[in-house]
């Protein structure tokens, strides 16, 4: 594995690359990996042998301070988890060199993220997100990248840009990874005590209830309140079914749909999702 610190000699290396005619696919994480990128790494070496995995703790995405601080970090046991997963470039920018200057341009998709999902609690977070995620591109000309849907309306936001600035980035989706007993995997939960952790299954249940309601037939009111039940003991940002597409929530029944809650426990904000699409 070829580890890459230096945006400079990101953008030669891929250039060498795309004039090789070398398709690459990529996948852009924070760190501290766990399976649930391991999936993510396994999912993109399908589309295209040749995988870029970039770690960067993007601080323009984050809402308070406290939290970028506190975001988990273990960069050896980061490049253990590349290498045993078949990570062909490890792309490590430092800060200085990422945003050698406050960024003065964002990118944003208000129909996307006013008042929907976590855009409506989280000012400016998804144009910190695409910020970094544009750039990224740009470094590593990618002709793929891989996404995770535990964070759906990010996955929907990089897929529109993509393909609306036409980057030449087709951008894949894989399905959420899963602890033993639901919980969607994340790197905070390493931030969780043990009491935490047995709350934050309560999303896991939520969302479950949620989908047993609409498969058997409950108005959305039912299914709505079932899903609220064991959420009760945390504080809730959202808990509701929403069209895919569009992140409004569902008026009227609908085969595909989002069943999405965003919570807090522990002080740490844990986000999980339900996606329903027809097979094609």
């Amino acid at each position: 594995m070829q580890i890459i610190r230096s945006v400079s000699e990101m953008k030669a290396f891929s250039e060498k690359l795309f004039r090789e005619g070398t398709p690459t696919v990529f996948v852009p994480t924070m760190g501290y990996l766990h399976e649930g990128h391991a999936s993510l790494f396994r999912r993109a070496k399908q589309v295209h042998p040749v995988l870029i995995a970039s770690i960067f703790i993007n601080p323009i995405q984050f809402n308070s301070r406290e939290d970028f601080e506190k975001y988990p970090r273990s960069e050896e046991r980061d490049l253990e988890i590349l290498k045993r997963e078949g990570v062909n470039i490890a792309f490590l920018p430092p800060a200085s060199e990422v945003y050698p200057q406050q960024p003065g341009i964002r990118i944003s998709y208000p129909a996307l993220t006013e008042g929907k999902l976590c855009g409506a609690t989280r000012p400016g977070h998804f144009e910190g997100v695409l910020h970094i995620v544009h750039n990224l591109f740009l470094w590593t000309k990618p002709a793929a990248a891989v996404f995770g849907e535990k964070d759906y309306q990010q996955f929907l936001l990089i897929a529109r840009m993509a393909q609306e600035l036409d980057l030449g980035v087709t951008v894949y989706s894989a399905p959420t990874i899963r602890e033993s007993d639901g919980l969607a995997m994340s790197s905070r939960n390493a931030r969780l005590s043990a009491s935490g952790r047995r709350e934050a299954i309560r999303i896991f249940h939520a969302l479950s209830l949620g989908k047993n309601g609409m498969d058997s037939g409950s108005s959305l009111d039912e299914v709505r309140q079932a899903m609220l039940e064991p959420l009760q003991p945390l504080k809730v940002e959202y808990a509701d079914i929403f069209h895919p597409d569009t992140l409004t929530p569902l008026q009227e029944r609908a085969e595909e749909y989002l069943l999405a809650v965003a919570a807090w426990v522990d002080g740490i904000r844990l986000i999980d999702n339900f996606l329903i699409r027809k097979p094609h």
